[in-house]
């Protein structure tokens, strides 16, 4: 489990060296943080055996998740337009897009962390998906199931992991494990850390059920 890490940056702060061998890394920077009301940083990786980035987003935000998600609701949070068509991109995407195309090296999101005063919701990537495609429709879910992970309102999560996956009873070796991943999906099973549950690691919240659930799942490690 990770440390709580709702906590705010200084919005001036440089970025790393690692981070600015990326063209147009301040711009997109910039322009997340008028979408998101949100100090923003970046940690970069970069594989030794080819040439693409792979960069973590952290949102740090001056305020709750109702409060986002009910600027979200009104199209005022994420560059997200309310009621607009999905052939339509939205403000986020086309940051990304601009940032991507600015590049001869691929970029690839492998996390967005948005940091809330009262909660951290951690988008991970997964094989087959992508999180520019899809960011959207995960904070709509979140909006869409909000009373029913917080037990009617009565409990806020520190924690929120998009997603978690469900282990596996089929023999355990490196192919089962692959299959396991390309089936899953942003919108089956996520997991959440509570105070309450002192003697529990996590639970898990069941989409589909829309009900809090306990099991064998596991977080993806990124590769």
């Amino acid at each position: 489990m990770r440390p709580n890490q709702n906590t705010n940056t200084d919005s001036n702060s440089k970025l790393s060296q690692d981070c600015l061998r990326i063209k147009g890394i301040n711009l997109f920077k910039n322009r997340l943080e008028k979408f998101f009301f949100a100090d923003v940083d970046f940690t970069l990786t970069e594989t030794k055996t080819n040439s693409n980035f792979y960069l973590n987003i952290g949102l740090n935000c001056n305020f709750g998740i109702t409060e986002s998600l009910f600027h979200l609701n009104n199209g005022n949070w994420g560059g997200f337009c309310k009621n607009s068509s999905k052939l339509e991109y939205s403000g986020f995407e086309l940051a990304v897009h601009d940032l991507k195309h600015s590049n001869i090296n691929e970029i690839i999101i492998e996390e967005i962390a948005i940091h809330f005063k009262d909660t951290s919701l951690f988008i991970t990537k997964i094989p087959n998906h992508n999180i520019t495609d899809q960011l959207h429709d995960i904070l709509s879910a979140v909006s869409e199931n909000f009373v029913h992970f917080t037990r009617g309102l009565t409990e806020m999560p520190y924690e929120i992991f998009v997603p978690v996956f469900e282990e596996s009873t089929e023999e355990n070796n490196n192919t089962s494990w692959t299959k396991a991943k390309v089936k899953t999906s942003y919108f089956n099973y996520w997991g959440m850390y509570f105070h309450s549950e002192v003697n529990q690691d996590s639970l898990v919240f069941d989409l589909k059920s829309k009900t809090i659930i306990d099991g064998d799942f596991f977080l993806l490690n990124k590769e």
